[in-house]
């Protein structure tokens, strides 16, 4: 369970790198206010004590409670769901009296560990089709727990880590040129929708950043511009060497 480390192999550099950046935010989080600076101070103190432990576990012994992890992970979205905290129309906090604690954060590791297990305990039938909607089962409860709170962010980051997660186990190639050619046209057709006014398959809140990122021409009227990925980029330097807004520099390349 616990590694037998030689003390001056232990990356004392990497800790002491931690503990700049999180002091660095304490101060950053103080200036706001100074009870925040206490509460920032108390969340490092407990994470690296906690990072401390974890560092010294053999992590490979702790894949052993997979199911277990999978289960409290899920118990913990669902408490966040029941008992949650709400703040700015989300609900992704619980509130343990002396801190408040974010779930979403403590799954990313969970998923992480549950996966890398689950596809070593499947490595001879991963491509098969009884595996792969198993481990596409496993990933919706807590990607959907997640996605309600609401919190978009951390479930397209999730489904990009397990997809990572696959990739690596040794998915097909087949399947993933396969899963391209579904899932490009539908994403096309999910963000012609996404961008309208009056769409109803996502909320207003998450419509926003989507509508930016798709950027759209004047000359065009509502019609979405698919080159956006180049010229994002381009606008998005020049942005930032200027103080004009994402739209009028738009306006000025064109």
């Amino acid at each position: 369970m616990i590694k037998q480390y030689k003390l001056r192999f232990y990356n004392f550099r990497l800790v002491i790198f931690l503990l700049a950046i999180s002091f660095i935010g304490i101060q950053l989080v103080g200036t706001a206010a100074d009870y925040l600076r206490t509460r920032q101070l108390l969340g490092v103190i407990i994470g690296v004590v906690f990072m401390l432990i974890l560092s010294l576990m053999d992590y490979s012994w702790l894949l052993n409670f997979q199911w277990i992890m999978y289960g409290f992970n899920i118990v913990m979205l669902l408490a966040v769901r029941f008992f949650g905290s709400s703040a700015n129309g989300a609900a992704r906090w619980v509130d343990l009296g002396f801190i408040r604690f974010q779930p979403t954060e403590l799954s990313k590791i969970i998923i992480i560990l549950f996966f890398a297990k689950f596809f070593m305990d499947h490595e001879e039938d991963l491509n098969t089709l009884k595996t792969l909607i198993q481990s596409a089962v496993l990933l919706v409860i807590p990607l959907m727990l997640i996605y309600v709170q609401p919190d978009m962010k951390n479930t397209l980051m999730l489904l990009a880590v397990f997809c990572i997660l696959i990739y690596i186990a040794g998915l097909s190639y087949k399947i993933i040129g396969g899963m391209f050619l579904i899932i490009i046209p539908l994403a096309i057709i999910f963000v012609s929708i996404v961008v309208q006014p009056d769409q109803k398959l996502i909320k207003e809140g998450y419509k926003a950043p989507i509508h930016d990122f798709v950027i759209e021409h004047p000359e065009l009227g509502d019609n979405v511009s698919w080159h956006f990925c180049i010229l994002r980029m381009k606008s998005t330097v020049m942005i930032l060497n200027s103080k004009t807004t994402p739209k009028q520099q738009l306006l000025r390349e064109n």
